[in-house]
């Protein structure tokens, strides 16, 4: 019995060791079991971590992207603008020696007009100094031929 007991004992301590070595691979199971997993979670959390960067480099790459179109459309109305003040100008000065040539042609047809009109002007005068000067040689001639000692000596036969 003592043997038996020995034996027993032995079992026990023997089957103590197996649940020792047992419990010692399952914990050592669970361990490399939660290590995989926090190596799962590692990864995950990387990978977010890559995707989360990825997020914010592709918000900063839009609204630089954004900036950049604002900017371009704002210059294009600017260009716009600055064509259309342009054509304005343009259009305007062409309008503004539209309006000098036609002022300087009033100014000539000014010129013509007085000239026009003195020149009527002038012969008016002329014509009535002539009518004035024949006026005066016809009442001379007749004077002179009133006058005349040849006159009073023709008589009629």
């Amino acid at each position: 019995m003592a043997m038996l007991k020995m034996k027993e004992a032995k079992i026990v301590e023997l089957e103590a060791g197996l649940d020792t070595s047992k419990s010692i691979k399952e914990d050592s199971e669970r361990t490399k079991g939660l290590q995989q997993e926090k190596c799962r979670e590692m990864e995950t959390d990387l990978d977010l971590e890559g995707l989360f960067r990825q997020k914010i480099e592709a918000e900063v790459e839009y609204m630089a992207i954004s900036r950049t179109i604002l900017q371009l459309r704002v210059a294009a109305v600017d260009q716009i603008t600055l064509l259309e003040e342009q054509k304005t100008l343009a259009l305007g000065q062409a309008q503004m020696r539209q309006a000098e040539e036609l002022e300087t042609y009033r100014e000539d047809i000014v010129e013509v007009d007085d000239v026009m009109r003195l020149q009527k002007r002038f012969c008016k005068i002329t014509l009535c100094f002539f009518i004035q000067l024949m006026l005066l040689f016809l009442t001379l001639g007749l004077l002179f031929l009133k006058l005349s000692p040849h006159n009073a000596g023709m008589l009629p036969t």
